[in-house]
């Protein structure tokens, strides 16, 4: 991904995100040290989701532009609503004799 940026220090054991102006600290040994409960694994499938949309939504300044790269997705911005539901009635078409 080219918007972030990875560190890591393995001797403090940090692992470091940033995504535009957001960073984000794991630290792997203390994870490693707790119980795994795989039940816990089952809601990444709907964070996931959500922000995957998100991020699309707000990646781009322009909604008409988001709607076409990403036409058939789910999104919750009414601008790109709007201009998704205009693009999906579609242009009237003219008839050309040639």
């Amino acid at each position: 991904m080219a918007t972030a940026g990875t560190k890591i220090d393995v001797q403090k054991g940090i692992l470091t995100m940033t995504v535009f102006d957001t960073t984000v600290g794991f630290h792997i040994f203390d994870a490693m040290r707790s119980p795994m409960h795989l039940g816990d694994c089952f809601c990444i499938d709907v964070v996931d989701d959500l922000v995957e949309s998100s991020f699309i939504e707000s990646s781009s300044k322009d909604p008409l532009e988001t709607s076409i790269a990403h036409h058939g997705m789910e999104f919750h911005d009414e601008v790109i609503l709007k201009e998704a539901k205009a693009l999906s009635v579609g242009l009237p078409t003219s008839s050309l004799n040639h």
